[in-house]
């Protein structure tokens, strides 16, 4: 319930547990490129999310399971960074058409 936080960042290996952010809904920016995220990591925070990079997800069937939404609630996002290997099976599917995913 953090209103005021609005990235989340970290180069080391880190894991993001089921509701380690909950309603930080200024968050716009997750930048964790060798993080694990978990489903509802980040539950209520997808309004304003611009940016998302992500290494690994656990318990998550599509990019809307750790923000607690559906693929096609992303109003702002822009991109998406993913690592190659790591990507469930339809898990970018529905996304705004303006979102940009880049594989690594």
């Amino acid at each position: 319930n953090c209103k005021n936080l609005n990235l989340v960042y970290s180069y080391q290996t880190v894991r993001v547990r089921t509701d380690a952010f909950v309603n930080c809904t200024n968050l716009k920016e997750i930048c964790l490129p060798h993080g694990t995220v978990y489903n509802n990591s980040f539950l209520g925070c997808y309004e304003n999310i611009s940016v998302i990079e992500i290494n690994r997800v656990i318990g998550c069937n599509r990019l809307g399971d750790i923000f607690g939404c559906n693929n096609e609630d992303f109003k702002s996002l822009s991109f998406v960074y993913l690592k190659e290997g790591n990507i469930p099976y339809g898990f970018l599917d529905n996304l705004p058409s303006n979102v940009n995913v880049i594989i690594r």
